[in-house]
């Protein structure tokens, strides 16, 4: 990236959805940590091994491990909170749309990866470095922190949405709203899903703009009658 003067990225905002919030987290804290902007958790933990696995995300291990090819379509838009919700399947060819990059179970290494570096116990080279970005969120990180999370989507009883909000000094004071949703929130209500991402980075790239018309405008005024006074 650094080589590379079209992927020298500066001023990031990412949205870390599932296994992009703890693979983001961890890139920012271990090696670019200037190069971000904010940072928006997509209903995703960043699992420590304190607790263990949520009996969820084991279901969903070893259906992975056992499937030759995973349905992902399928999964993204027939599953139970889709149903719970009332929302239609997706179509023929969004399902396909999903599917597309998978002609065989041979290319589906990340689905079956990622479900493996959740880490069972606090001893596992996964769980010590989620634990170093942790400590970087909390502690080093001061950029807006912005939290998405599903209401129908949680993996357990602990509340891991208000660990963050509450132990993450850039979380304050933003929005990090409940959506009506299930896990994929993109999918579920793209429209509310967008909204709220754009209005945080309006807020970072545009907090000023309103500001800066106003005084702008009071300073105008302020001359203009100053000179008026003058004459």
């Amino acid at each position: 990236m650094d080589n590379d003067p079209d992927l020298n990225l500066d001023g990031v905002t990412l949205f870390g959805h599932d296994y992009g919030h703890p693979l983001g987290a961890r890139l920012m804290a271990e090696h670019y940590p200037d190069r971000f902007d904010g940072f928006i958790n997509g209903n995703a933990g960043l699992n420590r091994g304190r607790w263990g696995i949520a009996k969820r995300h084991d279901r969903w291990r070893s259906f992975v491990r056992s499937v030759p090819k995973v349905p992902i379509g399928a999964v993204v838009f027939r599953n139970d909170a889709r149903q719970n919700m009332g929302l239609p399947p997706g179509t023929e060819a969004e399902e396909a749309g999903y599917d597309a990059p998978y002609p065989t179970g041979d290319y589906q290494a990340s689905i079956r990866a990622f479900p493996e570096m959740v880490p069972e116990d606090a001893t596992r080279p996964e769980a010590i470095a989620n634990q170093k970005a942790w400590d970087f969120l909390t502690s080093s990180y001061d950029k807006p922190y912005l939290v998405i999370w599903e209401s129908m989507d949680m993996p357990d009883s602990r509340n891991r949405r208000d660990e963050y909000i509450s132990s993450i000094s850039g979380a304050f004071g933003q929005e990090n709203p409940q959506l009506q949703t299930g896990h994929y929130s993109p999918e579920d209500d793209p429209v509310s899903t967008s909204q709220v991402i754009i209005r945080f980075l309006d807020d970072i790239y545009c907090s000023n703009a309103f500001e800066e018309i106003y005084r702008e405008t009071f300073g105008s005024i302020r001359i203009s009658q100053r000179l008026s006074l003058g004459r």
